[in-house]
């Protein structure tokens, strides 16, 4: 191990010998000599988003690291043309992705110290954008922003920000003038596993298309996999090399268990249609049972979405004494009070009896990772603070 110190002091409590100044690294290139590195080993730990506990940190080897930016290329039709900009902070998964991509591509990259919602298409107009690849919540809070001169006046020809439910992506391609492809799953232990492509075939109102290195199947609790269609948990296997993880730094038990029989489990719920496009439902830890039927916490986020005024969502299950199944508690950011009845009106209207949440908190923000994920089990763990309509 060597660390590498870019500005400050190094800890006192620090072993001295495993610690390198940045600047002495540049002044003294040719001290360590030459190294001889193969495919296969460690070239970064990157750490899951910790939404819905202690994050594990993800062994990245030089082959996986290429594979996660080569394998977007093209879906991205990204060229050496083009300029990205990113707000990703440089230790999250979709980072790295952006990184290498435009090295494969031989494009140019604009790396953003954060993200900036008024800000941010004033930076994309200045700095000859034309692609940004992020997390959904990236294309919400932009559409949240008011009317701006930059709006239209940019470069921007794709933004890649997902997930974000169809109505929604139209809703910024009418505004912002980009195409905004909101279809993509993955996660860190194998980076991208499905999205769909700016030319060829989309459903909008699914993750993507499974990429053609893997085989991604639904199977059911007792380990069985499902027919095309059905719902269960997304199992992914490798068709080609660089794929997959090495493993969790320091955590070989829970490394042993995210990968059996050549099977990544994900823990998340899925389907995947005849076509090959997959949909994602839910975490496994925050699917809720209702009066005897499943109960996606997405779904019922993408629902209060739908809602004018609602601008953030995060929806999980509180036990209330007296009662058999949970109930859906769902905590809310609007703009301005809410209107009690007519939200349940309009969640009545698009979900089914069962899934309309019991309780709506009203919040000033929700909980964020760098990444901009929602910190779910901060919410589940803490004091309600805000008003509650029962």
């Amino acid at each position: 191990e060597l660390l590498i110190l870019v500005e400050g002091e190094v800890p006192a409590s620090a072993h001295p010998e495993k610690w390198c100044r940045h600047e002495d690294l540049l002044a003294a290139p040719e001290g360590r000599g030459p190294v001889e590195l193969d495919w296969n080993d460690p070239a970064a730990i990157l750490y899951t988003s910790g939404t819905t506990g202690v994050p594990k940190g993800c062994l990245i080897n030089h082959h996986a690291l290429h594979r996660g930016g080569a394998i977007i290329v093209e879906p991205l039709g990204l060229s050496r043309d083009d300029i990205y900009l990113t707000v990703a902070p440089l230790y999250h998964a979709a980072a790295f992705m952006t990184l290498v991509s435009a090295l494969v591509a031989d494009a140019a990259l604009v790396v953003e110290a954060g993200f900036s919602a008024s800000g941010f298409m004033r930076r994309a107009a200045e700095t000859g954008a034309t692609l940004s690849l992020g997390v959904g919540f990236l294309g919400m809070a932009l559409l949240g922003q008011p009317a701006g001169a930059h709006d239209r006046s940019h470069n921007l020809r794709l933004c890649a920000f997902a997930p974000l439910a169809p109505e929604v992506q139209r809703a910024f391609e009418d505004r912002f003038g980009a195409q905004c492809l909101g279809e993509m799953y993955g996660q860190t232990e194998c980076a991208a596993v499905a999205m769909s492509s700016v030319v060829g075939a989309r459903k909008r109102d699914t993750h993507g298309r499974v990429l053609p290195d893997m085989e991604v199947r639904a199977m059911s609790e007792m380990g069985e996999f499902l027919p095309a269609g059905e719902l269960g948990e997304l199992v992914v296997r490798a068709l080609a090399p660089g794929v997959f993880f090495s493993g969790y730094w320091k955590q070989s038990a829970a490394s042993d268990a995210k990968i059996r029989d050549g099977w990544l489990r994900t823990g998340d719920l899925g389907k995947v249609d005849r076509d090959g496009f997959l949909t994602f439902f839910d975490r496994k830890a925050d699917f809720m049972r209702r009066r005897g039927e499943n109960v996606s916490a997405f779904q019922v986020e993408r629902a209060l979405l739908q809602y004018e005024a609602i601008s953030e969502a995060a929806v999980f299950g509180v036990h209330v004494a007296g009662e058999v199944d949970d109930m859906i508690h769902a905590v809310v950011v609007a703009a301005g009070a809410l209107d009690p009845a007519d939200l349940h009106r309009h969640l009545a209207a698009v979900l089914p009896y069962f899934a309309v949440p019991r309780f709506i908190e009203s919040a000033d923000a929700l909980p964020r990772n760098a990444s901009g994920r929602v910190m779910k089990h901060l919410l589940k763990t803490r004091e309600t603070k805000g008003p509650v309509v029962d």
